[in-house]
């Protein structure tokens, strides 16, 4: 994926949040950077996969 090779780590997800020209509804996934991380080439790892639901 383009924003995990760009140093950008998968915040979360919001569900039936954009809405397309169409009248549907689709999900989203937010991404995020640290600038920390960015400037030491180094994302900190986040746990979202950690919880079971």
């Amino acid at each position: 994926m383009f924003f995990s090779k760009a140093g950008f780590v998968k915040e979360g997800y919001l569900r039936n949040a954009w809405e397309n020209e169409d009248g549907t509804v689709t999900d989203s996934i937010v991404y995020g950077a640290i600038k920390e991380d960015w400037v030491l080439g180094n994302p900190t790892p986040i746990k979202i996969d950690d919880v079971p639901f």
